[in-house]
């Protein structure tokens, strides 16, 4: 199920307080209207009703794609040992029923929202995370060799009418297709690398692991 509450969020500019609705746990399939607006980020965003001023709240979730059997926590890089172990004591519990409505799920930590919002147009997709984080890496290796002066903070995965593409950004915004081809070869040819345990974070550094670089 889905948990929102309501909170207090002062506007920076004017410092009018207003109400806003934090979202601990979004259940994908219970409120679709709701994983919209993390995709697209407005999730977080908040408008003052006095002066008009717009900010970013940030806060920690529970993802929950039921259909795609997917759940996705977003919390904070000193938080991710404390979620890890706050998982596996849950998953202990668990009796042979729950485990097995469990299996086969994938359960994902992230640190940023972007990588939250990606994970779930990920899973939206129907596609393996760990198939895009390679694809990422290839096509990262191939914008290097193309823009060799091109600096690049993050590199993100998007959706539109069905293509798949990759988006850099930095000083130079660009774009990179990643055709479905390339994503079927992908799984074809490296995933009997992929390790057989629930992999909590997926990530370039986790690709590159893979291919032991």
């Amino acid at each position: 199920m889905s948990m929102e509450r309501t909170e207090s969020v002062t506007c920076p500019k004017c410092g009018n307080v207003s109400d806003f609705i934090v979202w601990g746990s979004l259940n994908a399939d219970i409120d679709p209207d709701a994983q919209a607006q993390l995709i697209d980020g407005s999730i977080f965003h908040f408008t003052c009703p006095k002066c008009g001023c717009k900010t970013n709240v940030n806060y920690g979730m529970l993802y929950h794609d039921m259909s795609n059997r997917a759940m996705v926590y977003y919390v904070q890089e000193e938080s991710i040992d404390k979620t890890i172990a706050m998982i596996e004591d849950v998953n202990g519990k668990m009796d042979a029923f729950e485990q097995m409505l469990r299996e086969g799920y994938r359960t994902r930590i992230v640190t940023s929202q972007n990588s939250l919002r990606e994970k779930a147009l990920i899973f939206k997709c129907g596609l393996d995370d760990r198939v895009i984080e390679l694809g990422k890496l290839f096509l990262i290796a191939h914008a290097g060799q193309q823009h060799p002066d091109a600096e690049f903070s993050n590199v993100f995965f998007n959706e539109s009418e069905g293509n798949y593409y990759f988006e850099f950004i930095g000083e130079q915004y660009m774009q990179a297709e990643f055709p479905r081809s390339f994503y079927e070869k992908i799984c074809e040819e490296l995933s009997d690398r992929f390790p057989e345990e629930n992999t909590f974070i997926v990530d370039l550094a986790w690709a590159k692991s893979v291919l032991g670089i």
